[in-house]
């Protein structure tokens, strides 16, 4: 069947690994022992797909020996990546699945960032037209057995291919594309919104301050959440209802930077890393990038045309990884992600 891989062949390329490579018997019967033991001892673990997209296809067009060496690559890349302590194996159907104890679900977003580079560092595209698709769940945020851990992370890949991210291949594009696209784009989409703001309008041109303002304010509310949040300010205002709330933010486990030009020195603050850059387009920008274990959201205006500003906001979690993960490495920031 389209979109699933042959279990034959996965049985076949298992062999290579014998140690570190498992079948669906014991990564099930792992997966419900540390839901187990994680809920009796109160920690994290995280459960990871990798769906080879159009692998059947690509078994027929390529032939059954030259797909097994493609998939035994992807799995030693896979195992060379993961702790001694994850698991690696296959689930029926379903592709191949990685169990992380004690890691949550930030932890488990940034394995996903370090798998993506090392499968993309094989260079598939070369000899097939594969793609590599991700997902990811974790105990307790998201549900509290191993099962449905697994289902959870289905969806939320069928959630990625039908949505906004799927539909706009943020991954080809740079970050300030993927910040046009998202301005200009409509999308049918409870997640993802845009909308206007400016003199005259339902929300005045002050809103994205009371926005920046009410996420410090949750940021500072429960400080031991971990996550981060990346703010630019775009045109500095000494009086921004952000500015306020940076000010009086405390210790919290969740990293804030502040992105922009002149001005930013005035934000420092020991909890709070202002990042200097000369870029012009912060200064005609304003955005916020919050992920967080419990709270994915990102919120992105644009000057447009007399006094009028293009906004979007979006709860969708791939889209605001991406948008991070891009930033960072289209300005060379420290991974945090």
């Amino acid at each position: 069947m389209k979109n699933q891989l042959d279990i034959a062949l996965l049985d076949a390329s298992k062999k290579a690994f014998p140690t570190r490579f498992y079948n669906d018997y014991f990564v099930n019967e792992f997966g419900r022992l540390e839901a187990l033991i994680s809920a009796r001892y109160g920690r994290f673990f995280s459960v990871l797909l990798i769906y080879l997209d159009d692998f059947t296809e690509l078994d027929k067009q390529l032939g059954r020996q030259r797909m097994v060496d493609l998939l035994k690559r992807v799995i030693k890349a896979v195992i060379e990546v993961v702790r001694n302590c994850d698991v690696v194996g296959m689930v029926q159907n379903r592709g191949l699945i990685v169990i992380l104890p004690e890691t949550d679900y930030i932890g488990s977003l940034i394995t996903v960032r370090k798998l993506r580079k090392a499968i993309d560092a094989l260079n598939l595209h070369d000899e097939a037209s594969l793609s590599v698709a991700f997902s990811q769940a974790s105990f307790p945020r998201d549900a509290d057995n191993y099962g449905e851990l697994v289902t959870i992370a289905e969806k939320r890949l069928n959630d990625y291919r039908g949505g906004v991210y799927g539909k706009i291949d943020l991954e080809a594009k740079l970050f300030w594309e993927n910040v046009t696209t998202l301005l200009n784009e409509d999308f049918e989409s409870s997640q993802v919104e845009r909308f206007d703001i400016g003199e005259n309008l339902e929300l005045p041109d002050s809103f994205r301050g009371v926005v920046a303002g009410l996420v410090m304010e949750e940021v500072g509310r429960t400080p031991q959440k971990k996550g981060i949040l990346y703010l630019s300010p775009g045109k500095f205002s000494q009086d921004m209802t952000a500015k306020r709330a940076v000010e009086t933010l405390g210790e919290t486990n969740t990293k804030v930077f502040i992105l922009g030009g002149k001005g930013m020195e005035e934000l420092a603050s020991t909890h709070v890393i202002p990042i200097n850059l000369t870029d012009s387009r912060f200064q005609d920008t304003f955005f916020l990038f919050l992920l967080r274990d419990d709270i994915a959201y990102a919120f992105i205006a644009r000057e447009a045309w007399g006094g009028i500003a293009s906004c979007v906001h979006m709860t969708e979690p791939f889209i605001i990884t991406c948008l991070i993960e891009k930033l960072q490495r289209d300005y060379s920031l420290q991974e945090q992600l």
